[in-house]
This record gives structure tokens, sequence and C-alpha cells, in this order.
């Protein structure tokens, strides 16, 4: 009995550890310029805070020319569909079990006993 529930605890802890070894998704392109813009920035101003410069940022890459916005997005989207074919199929089953639990404590805190064998259903 002891050894089937050391067995038991042996496995949730294995697809604990398996479960957190998915990186987030890379910065998309708009995150990349701002985090170049704030290391130029901090080298001559050491004490500015990214907080007080995200708006100008915003703005920044708002009125940036396609062109020039071009490689920042072209980094992104080498990185995110390498992400992907590792990743991808995993993040999308994680997704829907969250948004399951999410349903099911919002059910349970309306008070209704909802099937979700029936409501999720691929069609």
């Amino acid at each position: 009995s002891s050894s089937e529930e050391y067995e038991s605890l042996k496995r949730r802890k294995k697809s604990r550890v398996k479960f957190q070894q998915i990186p987030k998704r890379p910065p998309n392109g708009y995150n990349r310029y701002c985090k170049k813009r704030f290391a130029d920035l901090k080298e001559d101003v050491p004490d500015v805070s990214y907080i007080s410069l995200s708006n100008s940022f915003s703005k920044e890459w708002r009125e940036l020319p396609d062109e020039e916005k071009k490689p920042y997005n072209d980094a992104y989207l080498a990185e995110f569909s390498e992400w992907k074919k590792k990743y991808g199929e995993e993040a999308r089953r994680r997704m829907r079990r969250r948004k399951r639990k999410r349903e099911r404590k919002k059910a349970q805190q309306e008070g209704n006993q909802v099937d979700f064998d029936e409501t999720h259903k691929r069609k």
C-alpha cells in the first residue's frame, strides 16, 4: 500500500516537472523594439525607468514606417515558428485545460452543474 502511494506521488511529481518545461512565447516585434530602445537609453541615462519610457516607445512604434519595423517582426516570426514547432500543441492543450478549469469554477460559483464532456466535444 505504501509503495503504491509512493509510486503515485512519484508519477505526480514527474508530470509536474514536465508541465513546467515549456518556455514562454518569444517576444513580439514591438517588445523587441522596446527592449533595444531601453538598452540604448539606459547607457546614456542610467536612472531612467522602463515604465516612464513605455508611452514614448509606443508612440515611436506607431509612427515607425513598416520598413523599420520589419527586422523586429521578422525576428519574432522566425523565433515563433520554431517555438510553435516544438511547443505549439502542448501550449494549445494547456490553454484548453485552463479554459475548462475557469468554466468549471464559474459554474460552481453560480451553483450550476454542467456536463463538461458534452460542452467540450470537438465539432
